[in-house]
């Protein structure tokens, strides 16, 4: 049984150092080998572990807090509290010595006068301040200086900080006689050891618990397990880790069912009216699949990270941010759980903490991040980084961990885990003229003669280099592209065609006709929309071709609401002042114009 690393550097600074500051993950719970057992072991928290690694090695091992004040370990058996050190000599201290200055004296003189003597002081950082700003909190600093330097050579201290940024460097730095060493949250290693040793999982349970639970603390597991008032198997115990994760019980991936995998593409493409796009949307059905399946991540893949991961380039308006928007709802069945963040937002430096949260003490602390809190409320879900080129470049540090590890610490310090989200990233890359930093790029140019050829093959090609060329030389990370993956860059089309062009508009229309029946059937007054959507999509197609040509779906949505909503609401109007009870409004192409009438 191995122990973790934090545990054999304590073990081996108490062979050179005196003092020891322990920092970081002290209030989980650890993993202690028995003694003279074979793979035995418990599991404790840090004074528990603490009185059993030290117990033996000293006569005496005794516990400063300052509430409980000291409490005495002899041969692992706790002895009574004690406000004071009987058998100290008393000390004569000024009037403005506070009692916490009294405590640290009288423990200075232990630790110098007696040997073989353990002191462990708790909650350090409560007790002296990481920086001195006033003549009192430097006296308390003066005291733990004095104690590093004068304790006597068979004894240790070891103060136990929450985290390093509150340890004064007055106590450590240059100064040979202390070790800090933090202590981490659990790692696979650790974790495996837990399951194989201390709860006896089968061999073939032990990697799908580390798994589900990677990133948890031990404590948090015993919580869990705990929660089981029997005997339970791997899968109640994936469901309850998830519920603990998610605040979920519910696995959505699992209702995603086969015979809604196969009629994904007609989803997309006819339900949903994404046109001109069918490899694109092809590609993102294979990812789905994976996802679904979780091959990925049960195959070798990184366990921790997202389901899936994918980037959409190509032009605007073409049907990116609609698709991503569609896949949430596809997968999970409402489009409350599309995620989208615009990351021309994010494009300064003080904005990139607006993602995980301001630092404590900072405007904004208490309303946490707007990445983290969405990931909180909505594990599953499509998180959609839109047109990244413009994020600020320390943006892209919060992509590398949330693909590589699959979770954010928020400012708080909570973990927010994004292993059961879809990550998708949009750009226009491709189609700039200027890069990031205002530097000249001729992309524009080289895509409009591609365009002018009607070369569909070398426009995906333009796309695909100019992605690679973005984060490999531009901004330097290409351990992002490989996280991301150069297979999950999906480049979608121009919408050039007529027959695509047409599709968009006759969806668009079927949608108004559709949805205003619905809405005005039961209403006051009673209207129905009769059109001839055949004839009404000719003559836009006719009028509006090269404006759609030239702005993509977006031109679409802005020309149906120009020309048929805007009139549909006149004449809804009308049909009000007129104190009409029912009514039909009709709208037809008479001598090469729209005509609608009520």
């Amino acid at each position: 049984m191995s122990i973790s690393r934090w545990q054999k550097e304590l073990e081996d600074a108490l062979n050179y150092k005196n003092t020891i500051i322990l920092c970081g993950n002290i209030r989980d719970k650890y993993l202690h080998e028995e003694p003279y057992t074979k793979n035995e072991c418990k599991l404790l928290t840090l004074k528990e572990y603490l009185i059993e690694f030290l117990g033996r090695r000293f006569n005496t091992l005794r516990f400063y807090d300052p509430i409980k004040k000291i409490t005495h370990y002899s041969q692992t058996r706790e002895k009574k509290p004690s406000s004071d050190l009987s058998h100290t000599a008393p000390q004569r201290t000024s009037p403005s010595e506070s009692t916490i200055d009294r405590d640290l004296v009288r423990i200075s003189r232990e630790l110098t006068s007696q040997t073989n003597l353990c002191f462990i002081i708790q909650y350090t950082d409560k007790t002296t301040p990481e920086k001195a700003n006033s003549p009192d909190e430097m006296r308390l600093i003066l005291h733990l200086e004095k104690i590093v330097e004068n304790i006597h050579p068979t004894n240790k201290q070891i103060l136990i900080y929450l985290s390093p940024e509150q340890i004064p460097k007055e106590i450590y730095q240059n100064q040979p006689k202390s070790k800090v060493i933090v202590v981490p949250s659990p790692d696979r290693t650790d974790l495996m050891t837990l399951f194989k040793y201390f709860y006896k999982r089968k061999d073939d349970e032990v990697e799908r618990s580390v798994n589900i639970t990677d990133g948890l603390k031990f404590l948090e597991i015993e919580q869990i397990v705990d929660s089981f008032k029997d005997d339970f198997g791997i899968k109640d115990f994936e469901n309850r880790v998830r519920s603990y994760k998610f605040g979920e019980l519910r696995n959505y991936w699992e209702e995603v069912s086969l015979q809604r995998l196969d009629n994904a593409f007609n989803y997309f493409a006819q339900e949903e009216g994404i046109k001109g796009q069918d490899k694109a949307i092809s590609k993102v059905i294979r990812v789905i699949i994976r996802a679904r399946a979780d091959i990925q991540r049960k195959t070798g893949g990184n366990p921790k990270s997202p389901r899936g991961v994918l980037f959409f380039a190509g032009p605007t308006g073409v049907g990116k941010t609609l698709t991503a928007k569609k896949l949430a709802n596809f997968l999970f069945g409402s489009e409350d759980t599309f995620l989208r963040f615009d990351m021309s937002e994010y494009s300064q430096d003080f904005q990139v903490t607006r993602l995980y949260g301001a630092p404590p003490g900072y405007v904004g602390y208490e309303s946490g991040g707007t990445l983290t809190n969405a990931v909180k409320t909505r594990p599953f879900s499509v998180i959609l980084f839109d047109e990244i080129e413009k994020a600020h470049p320390r943006v892209f540090d919060i992509f590398l961990q949330t693909l590589s590890d699959g979770r954010l610490t928020d400012s708080k310090g909570d973990v927010v885990f994004f292993s059961e989200s879809i990550i998708i990233f949009t750009s226009n890359l491709g189609t700039r003229t200027t890069k990031t930093k205002g530097e000249a790029i001729k992309e524009r140019e080289a895509l409009e003669g591609l365009i002018s050829n009607n070369d569909t093959e070398r426009i995906r090609q333009h796309f695909l280099n100019s992605v690679e060329y973005f984060f490999q030389y531009e901004m330097s990370r290409p351990e992002l592209l490989n996280r991301i993956g150069r297979d999950n860059i999906i480049i979608f089309n121009y919408i050039a065609t007529e027959d695509t062009m047409k599709g968009m508009l006759k969806h668009h229309l079927t949608q108004v006709q559709k949805e205003f029946n619905e809405s005005y059937s039961n209403a006051t007054p009673k209207l129905n929309l009769e059109m001839n959507i055949s004839e009404i999509v000719e003559y836009l197609y006719k009028v509006y071709r090269e404006r759609i040509k030239s702005f993509g779906g977006r031109e679409v949505e802005n020309i149906v609401n120009e020309r048929i909503r805007d009139e549909l609401a006149l004449q809804i109007l009308q049909a009000e002042y007129q104190n009409l009870s029912s009514g039909t409004i009709n709208i037809s192409v008479e001598d090469d114009n729209l005509r609608i009438e009520l």
